[in-house]
């Protein structure tokens, strides 16, 4: 009540110049937040999961990628210090998938799901387990179709 009262005082150009707490990032995407905070993250990229806290600038993802849910991109180590984490175009991250520091995936890959990704990932990739080892290589087909679904903005195996 106290706030409605407020807010009718100062009429709604004072309530959109100083918003409450809980409304100032509305409208930013998490990809937008974290942008601001140094990480380097390409266009039609869906975070779902989070990128490490401790140091955001040395993470590097391209464009048209997803980080699924409960997945985390880290950096840090406390006796190595911050290793970059450096993530291609089309890359398609499954659900609690962990990437850890100093890790370059290649464009076009698929991280299955509860991987946890230790070692560098060449392009065109399936990868899968704990420590992520590559399944096999996608085929021509298969990138295209890859790229095609994450292009669509659709969720990806989706019964259409």
């Amino acid at each position: 009540m106290r706030l409605k009262k407020v807010r009718l005082f100062f009429g709604d150009f004072f309530w959109k110049a100083f918003p409450p707490p809980w409304q100032q990032n509305q409208d930013k995407t998490k990809e937008d937040l974290y942008r601001e905070k140094g990480a380097k993250i390409g266009e039609y990229t869906k975070i779902f999961g989070q990128l490490d806290g401790v140091n955001p600038e040395i993470i590097t993802i391209g464009r048209y990628c997803v980080v699924g849910v409960q997945s985390a991109v880290l950096t840090h180590c406390p006796i190595k210090g911050g290793m970059p984490v450096v993530i291609g175009d089309y890359v398609w991250m499954g659900f609690d998938v962990k990437i850890l520091g100093g890790v370059s995936i290649g464009s076009n890959c698929i991280v299955g799901a509860g991987s946890v990704v230790t070692k560098d990932i060449p392009s065109n990739s399936i990868v899968a387990g704990v420590p992520a080892k590559i399944i096999r290589q996608l085929t021509d087909k298969e990138v295209s179709k890859l790229i095609l679904e994450l292009e669509s903005g659709e969720p990806i195996g989706k019964i259409k």
